[in-house]
């Protein structure tokens, strides 16, 4: 594991462990924090029912710029918004050369694979190889403020 990737790593795990405290801190009351915590799983329980799953919430989109799920109905998922349209994205990140997940290039107008530069637009077709085949996209959607993802 290079630097870089460690240390994407280590920030990715400081953001998650301390989503708890902001969400706890940003409640009005422990009253309201109880009610959403139980709304969002009721909520969460239902989207599922419809063939989507929920990857994460729209705030926390917004915060980190995606959301990553390694192990979605047993696929690995990736949601983003398009730089420029807004409109939601879901595909699986792991490029189809061998297997590395993609990132947003800094110029924000294509996916690439940090390990031998395979290039993406964001619908998941192969500008650049040596990858030859294309990204799965799945549909997503959200609902209040859930993000859900039909992986099929």
């Amino acid at each position: 594991m290079d630097r870089r990737t460690f240390l994407g790593w280590v920030g990715v795990g400081t953001l998650a462990s301390s989503l708890p405290l902001i969400i706890i801190a940003c409640s009005n009351s422990e009253n309201n924090g109880i009610k959403a915590s139980t709304q969002l799983k009721q909520n969460a329980t239902a989207a599922t029912t419809d063939d989507f799953h929920m990857i994460g919430i729209a705030s926390e989109l917004d915060i980190n710029g995606f959301l990553l799920n390694e192990d979605l109905a047993g696929k690995p998922v990736m949601v983003f918004r398009h730089p420029e349209t807004k409109e939601l994205i879901a595909l699986n990140p792991q490029c189809p050369h061998q297997k590395c997940n993609v990132e947003i290039a800094s110029n924000k107008k294509l996916l690439i694979c940090p390990c031998h530069d395979s290039h993406f637009t964001f619908d998941g077709e192969v500008v650049k190889p040596p990858a030859k085949e294309p990204l799965d996209v799945y549909k997503v959607k959200q609902e209040e403020y859930l993000i859900l993802v039909k992986v099929s």
